[in-house]
């Protein structure tokens, strides 16, 4: 009787053995996994990436023995099994969650070709509805020397053979629609915008019947540093309009963010965004820095640089939709208003009711 009793720990102990041999490989593995993507990541200075592997050496030195060699007790095996399981759940974690972050950066900071959209807009009585009403027709564009507006323009006029009149200012073309001098303007996204703003009725009285996308080649523009020991700047430029963050338009918001790593110190300078300076790209031409926004962000950059004299490692880029996007990500902010009143902006009306 106490033969078999023998005999069946040593099968139980055997089969332990056998089981925990296997995972102590399987245990080194994930281990040796986790601390390379905590490396790859460079998210822990070396000190504390040290600190890290430190740990974990020592971890991994009093539990893989205990699971791999036959000499040491089963309550010792048993206990380091334990331990091994729930280290390997903290690194598995871990690198769930380091894989999100570098999915995240990985989105947020791929460069993608912008694209910047150019409206045919007609009054809504005109009777045009679509862009083959245009053809043949002279449209109303604006002035511009801008090489995206000339091929733009040269779009257009391939695909419906209109013919074009030249005017200065947005103005003009704004109120030679509304007044009926002419059938039909032909304007950026931007300055579309910009009409709107200006005219609260263009909207209203007005609608766009073709549009001609342009694609602005993409620009890897950062200047990467080591961010946990040398110090940096991020461009921040906030666009005044909603949509696809794609699309180009003024830079209202300029802020340099300067981090000091090692002294863990934040600057934050924030822009006029009226400031007039030389357009670097454009032959020294001065114009508003708002302005930049609508040649790319390469050209607000390289404008904020040679205005502060600095080098900017990287950016970011927000418009009104991007910053609704990112409150609604944090669980979005409740109002409680105490009255019922309506208000406007940019030609649009709200109505806020109590409560």
């Amino acid at each position: 009787m106490r033969s078999e009793r023998n005999k069946k720990q040593k099968n139980e102990v055997s089969k332990l053995n056998r089981f925990t041999r296997v995972w102590s490989v399987l245990y080194l593995l994930i281990a040796a996994a986790f601390f390379g993507m905590l490396a790859y990541t460079d998210i822990l200075k070396l000190k504390y990436l040290c600190m890290a592997a430190g740990i974990l050496i020592l971890l991994l030195l009093l539990t893989v023995p205990a699971l791999y060699s036959r000499k040491f007790k089963k309550s010792r095996t048993i206990i380091s099994l334990i331990l091994s399981i729930m280290l390997t759940a903290v690194c598995a974690a871990g690198m769930v969650y380091m894989g999100g972050t570098l999915d995240f950066f990985s989105k947020i900071t791929k460069v993608g070709a912008s694209t910047e959209k150019y409206y045919a807009v007609v009054r809504k009585d005109s009777g045009i509805t679509d862009g083959e009403g245009l053809r043949g027709k002279t449209v109303h564009t604006y002035l511009s020397g801008d090489t995206r507006y000339a091929e733009a323009k040269n779009k257009l006029q391939d695909e419906l053979d209109v013919e074009y009149a030249m005017d200065e200012s947005l103005s003009a073309l704004a109120a030679g629609l509304l007044d009926r001098t002419c059938e039909a303007v032909f304007v950026s996204e931007a300055h579309y915008t910009t009409i709107t703003e200006e005219h609260s009725d263009f909207v209203s009285q007005t609608e766009i019947v073709y549009t001609v996308e342009i694609e602005i080649a993409a620009e890897n523009i950062a200047k990467n540093v080591g961010v946990t020991q040398e110090p940096f700047n991020v461009y921040i430029s906030g666009l005044d309009i909603s949509g696809s963050i794609d699309t180009v338009s003024r830079s209202d918001v300029n802020m340099i963010v300067s981090v000091n790593p090692v002294t863990h110190q934040v600057l934050l300078t924030s822009l006029p965004r009226d400031a007039y300076i030389a357009l670097p790209g454009k032959g020294g031409a001065m114009d508003k820095l708002t302005h930049t926004g609508l040649y790319g962000v390469s050209e607000s950059i390289a404008a904020a640089e040679e205005l502060l004299g600095i080098d900017i490692n990287y950016y970011v880029k927000v418009n009104y939709t991007t910053v609704k996007d990112l409150v609604d990500a944090i669980g979005g902010i409740d109002v409680h208003s105490d009255f019922t009143f309506t208000t406007h902006g940019m030609g649009v009306y709200y109505a806020f009711y109590e409560g």
